[in-house]
Order: C-alpha cells, then structure tokens, then sequence
C-alpha cells in the first residue's frame, strides 16, 4: 500500500512540519518525517511527511497501551487532528489560570493594615540629642592661620603683578584678605574664575595653618566680591517683592554655597517669602518662594 505523503516548506523545519500535518489531518506520532533541507539564509527548509501505515499505528498503539477513540455512532476510528489537540491544550490553559489566577506584574500588591493595642510610655519614647549650638571664636589676627596666609598672599601677588597692598577685614564666618594694585584687574579673570583658582591656592595654605580656627579664608581682588555681593542682594531684594507680590517662587541660575548664602541672610528678615536650594553641586541654585 503506498504511503499518503505531502512536501511542504517553512522558515524552519519545524514550520514546516507543521504544515503537513495540518494537511493531512494528523498528529505527529502518525506520521514519517524525512528531513529534505535544513534551510539557510534566503533559502526554506523542505521536509517530506508521509502517513505511517495503520497496522503500524495499531501495533504502536497497543506497546503503549494507548488505544484511540473509538466512534460507535460511526463504527470507525475517531482521531483527533492537530487542531482537536490545540484546542484541548488552550481549555487545559483556562483551567489553570481558573484555579491559580496569575497576578499581573505591573499590578500593585495591597496589604491590609493592622491595628495591634500596644501602649508606649514615656521610656519608650526615643531622646533626640540637642544640637550644638556652634559660637564663632573670637577674632586673633595674630593666629598662625591668618599671619601665614597674609604673608603668603603678599609674595604671591608681588610677584605677579606690582604696587600690590594687602589688607583684611573679618566676619563671625570669614576672613577676608583685600587686594589692590596697578593692573590687578586681569587677575579677576572671567566672571571671577581666575581669582577663584588664587583663592582655592591660599585657602589651602590657611587650612594647612589653621590650628582650630574655624572661619574660612575668602579673597577679594580690587572690590570685586564686595560689589558682587552689593549687586545680588539687591536683585534677591527686588525679586522677593516680585514673589510676594505675585505669589510666584523665583529661581536663580546656579551659585556657589557662599553666594548662596548670602542671599539667604540677606532675606532671613524679610516678611511674606522664604528662600532654599535645590540641586546638586555645581548646578545648586537658590529659591524665593512665598512664606505659605
């Protein structure tokens, strides 16, 4: 008896595969599968399948002890097909997910809260440490810190430049060493950034002599500091009127702590507005914001 068999193609043999049984109506332990080419690029994979021969099929059927459906309306063997196959795998699926419904990933768990009768007394309570209050030393003009770093800032600046006075003045917070001369002014540089890479240098100096003094060493060039921070407390003034009244918070561009800082004094006192940063350094910036 000749076999029934079909040549079909596919991107992969398993595509193919697929296919013929499809077309013939079978299942793949009825079937002989002969593999004509695995396929490659541009080019499909080919497989001949032929239908097994029924005494085959039954002997099989019997060795595993696996007998198929037997119609007696029709007196005749009843297989199932492919799709009979499919759709009792896809029934099987809905049970599964019936019994143990799948929770979605992107679904959010809930948890019920629980109220537990516990009473706490005052033992249990946790102490909170009182925060030192820091209280600025008093002034030394004489400390090492400030004596070394005068003498040094002097020679420095003598050597770049001539006709070079130096002075200082001091906050609770800073010691500020004032420099003036001829030609001073290109030391500056753009926006300031010259005088910040000096100040960066003497302030290590300070720092390597400081011996427990705590005020920070700022240098100012020709006034320029001076008039810097005149003209930003002026803008930050003007801009909270702004905000209180229009109800608007205002940003500023990017600052460094100590310009930063203040503006914050500057509007500590001033009714109807608040101030804070946002941001990470170097890209910090302040805000005036309304007080409510």
């Amino acid at each position: 008896m000749e076999k029934q068999g079909v040549e079909t193609q596919g991107k992969t043999i398993d595509d193919a595969i697929t296919e013929a049984l499809v077309k013939l109506n079978a299942s793949y332990d009825e079937v002989d599968v002969e593999i004509l080419s695995e396929g490659g690029f541009l080019k499909k994979a080919r497989v001949l399948v032929t239908l097994k021969s029924k005494e085959k099929d039954i002997d099989g059927a019997k060795n595993l002890e696996i007998f198929p459906k037997v119609n007696t309306t029709r007196g005749m063997f009843e297989r199932e097909t492919p799709r009979d196959e499919v759709k009792k795998a896809e029934e099987a699926k809905e049970e599964i997910k019936e019994v143990k419904p799948r929770q979605n990933k992107n679904e959010k768990k809930t948890f019920e809260k629980k109220e537990f009768d516990i009473e706490y007394s005052a033992a249990d309570a946790p102490v909170s440490k009182p925060k030192k209050e820091i209280v600025p030393t008093e002034f030394n003009p004489d400390a090492p810190k400030f004596v070394k770093t005068l003498e040094f800032t002097e020679k420095l600046f003598n050597m770049l430049t001539e006709n070079v006075r130096v002075s200082s003045s001091a906050t609770d917070r800073e010691f500020i060493i004032n420099v003036k001369g001829d030609d001073i002014g290109r030391l500056i540089g753009k926006n300031g950034l010259t005088m910040q890479a000096i100040q960066t240098l003497v302030s290590q100096i300070a720092i390597n002599n400081a011996n427990g003094e705590g005020r920070r060493v700022v240098l100012d060039i020709d006034g320029y500091k001076e008039q810097r921070d005149e003209r930003a407390i002026a803008k930050a003034k003007s801009k909270a009127e702004y905000v209180r009244d229009s109800g608007r918070t205002y940003k500023f561009e990017p600052m460094n702590p100590r310009e930063r800082a203040i503006i914050h004094t500057a509007l500590q006192d001033e009714k109807g507005v608040k101030t804070y940063s946002v941001g990470k350094e170097p890209n910090r910036c302040l805000v005036i914001a309304p007080a409510d």
